[in-house]
């Protein structure tokens, strides 16, 4: 279900599920926490990359058939329980990158947007389909969404919830511009190659610089402008006197 590969300062994390369709349900969700803790636990990992082993898909959304069976308090619990994982991720103090090729859907997409980078392949899509058809899973990922692309944009991609391509999903942000040492466009394929480089790349930064970096970015929804950078400010005067 789960592939872990751990090579200080960077971790890999595969998703390969052997029906070949990457679903989350509660026993990858219990997995792939796992996964996350034992990562965070190792100490010595500044880097973690998420994808998948199949190439036609990164993560579908949770499963049907278990959302079917809640009853409102579970659907609550089990609400809080993706939040509380895909937190983990988005708070910690290990850069996340999102290797994206193929379908990224539902549970899938805010699994994507809760990581601090995703790159994607040409064949990549992101769609969050439930709220079109009245549910959504309640991991973050609406909020999420609405940071990176706005309030109209976002409403637009959920009440529709229609499929966002590579290149909508560069014009709103949620995905850089890949090219490679040549300027060439990425092929799909290539996506996992430009996230280890990009890893190894960021692996060289000290521990606090990535420290610092996050937490800048995790507070500057929350803050007005003039007190983040105060608080910037700080932060690289305390990063300063503890070189």
């Amino acid at each position: 279900m789960i592939n872990l590969k751990i090579s200080p300062p960077i971790a890999e994390v595969r998703i390969e599920r052997s029906n070949g369709i990457n679903i989350l349900d509660r026993s990858f969700m219990a997995s792939f926490l796992q996964a996350i803790t034992t990562i965070r636990n190792y100490g010595s990992i500044k880097v973690a990359i998420i994808s998948s082993g199949h190439g036609d898909g990164f993560a579908a959304g949770a499963d049907m058939q278990e959302l079917k069976g809640l009853n409102s308090r579970d659907g609550v619990d089990y609400s809080e329980s993706g939040q509380r994982i895909f937190s983990i991720i988005s708070l910690s103090k290990i850069i996340f990158i999102s290797a994206v090729e193929g379908y990224c859907i539902g549970g899938g997409f805010d699994l994507a947007l809760a990581c601090d980078i995703i790159l994607a392949s040409p064949g990549s899509y992101f769609q969050h389909p439930g709220t079109s058809r009245g549910f959504i899973t309640g991991w973050g990922g609406n909020f999420r969404l609405a940071r990176v692309a706005g309030r109209r944009k976002s409403s637009s991609i959920l009440i529709e919830g229609r499929r966002i391509n590579l290149r909508e999903a560069e014009m709103i942000g949620l995905v850089p511009k890949d090219y490679d040492d040549n300027d060439r466009a990425l092929r799909d394929g290539e996506i996992l190659m430009k996230a280890r480089s990009m890893a190894q790349r960021i692996s060289r930064l000290d521990f606090r610089q990535i420290d610092l970096i996050k937490k800048t970015i995790n507070m500057s929804g929350r803050i007005s402008l003039s007190s983040r950078l105060v608080m910037e400010s700080h932060l690289a005067h305390l990063h300063a006197i503890s070189l």
